[in-house]
């Protein structure tokens, strides 16, 4: 990885030493002797060494001499016999010992005086102190620094020498000269990268978890895919915290070296050498090194990092049980396999290595390609595309921005095309480490997801894979700890773009023909395939996706030959020629607008997902009918129906509900009918493992009153009405103890929603314009509820003045409650309705959208109220994020509107997953968590005109209820509103430094504690082919409500806005 900081910033990661040695004697006892031997042998050694050579000394010393000691990697101080009388020496002590605090080696040498005089502070150091004391006996704590500096240097470990003894002067010098040499390779800086770019943030947030000024031991993961950035992070780390340990050791390439037992021997001698200064010693064998290592170092509080961690087994054969170590001692362990870290016992804290942001990305790709921090104006499009195409990834834009280097315009373009078909050969040998490490099945699961269901939903994919025998509930887990995918918040699988490419490139590697490969998902290569009838036995999957609708034509039998086909995904693609066959093995069979009925010689025994919607020829009495085979019993693997507006189904056959592991159907024109016996619970007919009912669309009227029974659907979690004729939600609804999503957007003529289930955790009704008011507040305390904001069934009744003012703002709840009851991890709460006003028990308001509050080490339960304004005629996304202690921002939730003006959201978190972010961010007393707005704004066509904007914005805080309110208005109408409450001491209102913005900063108030960031909504004049107003982004404002708060929180709303 490579980052690239200011001159300004780098001195964190490296301490800018000027001198290797500063030694501190008394010039009348050894200069003209041991001093000069000791002096010249360190010069020959090829130390740079500082000697004051100035014979004149002063009661004081000079600035200059101050400077020298504080750029000195170590100190050595001569003791000899005159040493305590000069004030000059003792001050330089006390500056020495200073300097041991922030990292500085101290070796003190003991010239032919005896150490223990010096610390009992006898003989002459004792009669010397004693003069001291008479002579400023106005500053006796002057000589009191003295003794305890003394008395501090005898404690260290030293180098003696008397006269009579048996080692020569020579041979005491070298003794030094070998010590100095192991403890400056130790302290040496490591080299981090020629360009740094976003290295700061990533330093501290991993120092906030390390917390050196803890004496406790702790072991602290960095987890991240191959080229993120671990091993950069881990040196800059270990350059700005090294000095602080008594020992440190940064060992590179674990995975690497551990390949055999001679490479596990050279790891552990490594550490021995590094650590104990010891180049010479010998390990005879692995378990011999972990005792050594064991016995040697458990004493010392060292700083050990382990680079490149693969496996368990190469950590136990360098720590052992890692349960040694002394206290304050920290192990960092970078690896691309979070089971690793997982085993090792203990909630030990990880760091998740993100990748870089679009700016740090052209930054550090400019540094590389142009030796700038911004592209050349000729190749700034080229530019943004190679950054596009990286997608954040160090190692990616290192490699590339090198390779572009000093190449004219016509070669940059002919490079880009040629790495968007075959990835660069240095990216990919980084990027494959981890999937050679993978079985078999794991292997299998990884291509399947890269050539095929990237972006879907993953307990889906499990459905499809589980079936293939690759017992995907334990890969997917292990695709994931080694970075190879990632489960977003809605549980769709995805993967970095370099990753998917490399998985491509993978299959394309089993051959030349694409005939001849096991996944086929180019539409070039598919077309081929089809057209020419070309399949064998050895295509697994084919996707058929057109760019936009085409008409094919297939020829005679292409899938006739595809044997061991399991997945077909056809899309955009007319066909006109009826075909006779499909492969019997299929899993997975998706093809919308399918034209014609399945072919009567298809035997879908193995069918786990048949996705044919908006297919008007379809019809289920083809797989259904009784000659084939004899009824639909045979379908018995199937769990995923999708016949979306297939305009001639009217109805489903009775047989439907013989399909037993049914978990998802889409039904929207089909009627589902009840039979006599359709929900005999005793019979054993039902959907009895239906998870989503999806009637979206329904022409038809839905007989919900007949079908909402709870015994029907035991374990239903998804109901989707949206766009369907319903007037009222069945009051039986509220019996489904499964029910979590209940989708009813646009709705024209819902009036009444009674009750919903009492866990019910994501409504959505937006657009449902006709629903009452009663319907609506009672839907808000229930909200309240489940989120133990308000009583258990206060709805009933509830009061008309539940809601307040007309605005657009966003409110928040906090408690910190301690009897709550313990919620699920995944226990989270998203409500979408039509409204303007935020109920009432969000207590604490604000025109805006950010706001910072205190908290200790539990996090209150947090919710979140949302009531947006006037939105742009165009897709945009709202995220919540909150910030902790100056941690990476933590992505609350988000939302896609689609002109929802007029409307609330209602969100909240799981405690658990809060509290994780507080628990990540090295929680003390009291925790500052903030986070400023950001908006971005995204277009697929023309960009957005940001010159034109005009600002609005109030912010708000508290830290307990309100006992008084004081209302503070600024001159410019800019601010619209500002309210505070009481236990606040501190307002600081920070405007943004945006030209053409004329911001003012309200007055500080003596009743307020806390910082607040000035935010603003922006006003943003399209650029298109007619002319357009200005459109108000988001005109979002806040209202937080809280509870005996102790720390501080900043929540804020983004928007994404983007064209449709």
């Amino acid at each position: 990885m490579a980052f690239q900081i200011s001159n300004a910033s780098s001195s964190s990661f490296t301490h800018g030493y000027i001198y290797d040695i500063f030694i501190s004697f008394r010039g009348e006892d050894t200069r003209y002797n041991f001093l000069d031997h000791l002096y010249q042998a360190l010069c020959d050694k090829g130390f740079n060494t500082f000697i004051d050579r100035n014979l004149q000394r002063g009661e004081e010393i000079s600035m200059e001499l101050l400077k020298a000691i504080e750029s000195s990697m170590i100190s050595i101080v001569v003791f000899s016999k005159n040493y305590a009388p000069s004030t000059w020496c003792l001050n330089e002590l006390v500056k020495i010992l200073e300097c041991k605090n922030n990292g500085q080696l101290v070796l003190p040498v003991f010239y032919k005086v005896d150490p223990g005089e010096i610390h009992k502070q006898e003989g002459q150091y004792g009669v010397a102190l004693a003069k001291h004391e008479k002579k400023i006996m106005d500053d006796m704590d002057k000589v009191q620094r003295w003794r305890a500096a003394l008395t501090k240097a005898t404690n260290l470990s030293g180098f003696p020498y008397k006269d009579g003894c048996m080692e020569s002067e020579f041979e005491f010098i070298q003794r030094i000269i070998k010590e100095i040499s192991s403890a400056k390779s130790n302290r040496t800086q490591l080299f981090v990268a020629k360009h740094l770019v976003g290295i700061n943030s990533r330093v501290e947030a991993l120092k906030l978890l390390l917390d050196t000024k803890s004496n406790d031991v702790r072991i602290v993961g960095i987890h991240g895919l191959g080229g993120v950035g671990k091993t950069t992070i881990a040196k800059a780390v270990y350059n700005s915290i090294a000095n602080h340990f008594e020992l440190s050791c940064f060992l590179e390439n674990v995975r690497e070296r551990s390949e055999t037992n001679d490479g596990i021997i050279q790891l552990q001698e490594t550490i021995l050498s590094k650590i104990l200064r010891d180049r010479y010693l010998k390990v005879s064998s692995i378990a011999e090194g972990i005792s050594m290592i064991m016995d040697r170092l458990c004493h010392t509080r060292l700083l050990l990092i382990l680079d490149d961690v693969d496996e368990l087994k190469e950590l136990e054969n360098l720590l052992g049980e890692c349960n040694w170590f002394a206290s304050g001692s920290r192990v960092i362990i970078t690896t691309r396999d979070k089971q690793v870290l997982t085993t090792l016992g203990r909630n030990h804290p990880i760091y998740e290595v993100q990748e870089l942001n679009s700016l740090e990305a052209r930054q550090l790709f400019s540094l590389h390609a142009f030796q700038t921090n911004e592209p050349e104006e000729d190749y700034a499009k080229l530019a943004e595309q190679v950054v596009h195409y990286t997608n954040g990834l160090p190692l990616a834009l290192k490699i590339i921005g090198s390779d572009l280097c000093g190449k004219s315009i016509i070669e940059w373009k002919s490079a880009l095309e040629k790495y968007k078909n075959i990835p660069h050969k240095k990216i990919q040998e980084k990027l494959k480490i981890s999937y050679d490490a993978l079985e078999e099945s794991e292997k299998n699961i990884f291509l399947n997801i890269a050539c095929f269901f990237k972006g879907v939903q993953k307990d889906y994919v499990v459905d499809i894979l589980d079936s293939c025998n690759l017992y995907p509930n334990y890969g997917i887990r292990k695709l994931v700890d080694k970075c190879l995918i990632t489960i977003d918040q809605y549980g769709q699988l995805s993967m970095h773009d370099l990753l998917e490419q490399m998985g491509r490139e993978i299959v394309q590697q089993e051959s030349e023909e694409p005939k001849n490969r096991s996944r086929i998902w180019c539409y070039k290569d598919a077309y081929e395939v089809l057209t020419r009838n070309t399949g064998s036995d050895k295509i697994h999957g084919i996707m058929l996706c057109a760019p936009e609708p085409v008409t094919m034509k297939l020829q005679n039998e292409p899938f006739e030959r595809m044997e061991n086909l399991k997945f077909l995904l056809v899309r955009n693609v007319k066909i006109y020629e009826e075909f006779e066959y499909l492969p019997n093995g299929l899993r997975l069979l998706q093809w919308p607008e399918f034209p014609f009925s399945l072919p009567s010689k298809y035997y879908p025994q193995q069918l786990v997902a048949l996705e044919m919607p908006h297919s008007l020829n379809f019809r289920l009495e083809t797989i259904f009918k009784q000659e084939f085979p004899s009824s639909v019993k045979y379908l018995t693997k199937l769990k995923s129906l999708d016949l979306d507006d297939c305009q001639n189904l009217m109805d489903l056959p009775d047989s439907i509900y013989n399909l037993q592991l049914l978990e998802r159907l889409d039904i929207p024109t089909a009627k589902l009918r009840l039979t006599c016996n359709s929900f005999d619970g005793f019979s054993g007919y039902g959907f009895f493992r239906l998870e989503q009912l999806d009637f979206k669309g329904s022409k038809n009227v839905i007989e919900l009153d007949l079908l909402m029974n709870p015994n029907y659907f035991p374990v239903l979690r998804h109901l989707y009405l949206s766009y369907t004729n319903i007037v009222s939600i069945p009051e039986s609804l509220s019996r489904f103890t499964t029910l979590e999503t209940l989708e009813i957007t646009d709705c024209t003529q819902l009036r009444e929603i009674p009750r919903l289930p009492q866990f019910i955790r994501r409504l959505d009704a937006r657009r449902s314009l006709s629903l009452n008011q009663q319907s609506l507040n009672r839907v808000l305390n229930q909200f309240g509820e489940i989120n133990g904001i308000l009583p258990k069934r206060i709805c009933e009744g509830a009061r008309r003045d539940i809601l307040m003012d007309p605005q657009s703002s966003i409110g928040l709840w906090l408690s910190n409650n301690e009897d709550s009851e313990p919620e699920d991890e995944n226990d989270n709460c998203c409500f979408i309705i039509p409204g303007t006003k935020i109920p009432k028990w969000f207590n604490h308001q604000s025109v805006g959208n950010s706001i910072s509050f205190w908290v200790g080490h539990k996090f209150p339960k947090l919710v979140v109220c949302i009531a947006f304004g006037l939105l742009p005629r165009y897709s945009c996304c709202c995220k919540i994020y909150l910030a902790i202690n100056g941690c990476e921002k933590f992505l609350y939730d988000s939302i896609w509107l689609d002109e929802d003006s007029d409307h609330l959201w209602l969100c909240s978190k799981s405690d658990h997953q809060v509290q994780k972010i507080l628990n990540y961010s090295n929680p003390s007393e009291h925790n500052y968590v903030e986070e400023p707005k950001f908006v971005y704004f995204k277009s697929s066509h023309k960009p957005w005109n940001l010159g034109n904007l005009r600002s609005h914005f109030s912010a708000f805080a508290a830290t307990t209820p309100p006992e008084t309110t004081i209302d503070a208005f600024s001159s410019s109408s800019s601010i619209s509103r500002l309210s505070f409450f009481s236990n606040l001491q501190t307002l600081q209102l920070q405007p943004y430094n945006t030209s053409g913005l004329n911001v003012s900063v309200a007055q500080q108030s003596e009743s307020f504690h806390g910082d607040f960031m000035f935010e603003m909504e922006k006003w943003v004049q399209l650029e298109g082919e007619r002319a357009c107003p200005a459109v108000c982004i988001g005109q979002v404002s806040t209202c937080w409500n809280f509870c005996s708060l102790a720390g501080a929180v900043t929540a804020s709303a983004e928007a994404i806005c983007s064209f449709r």
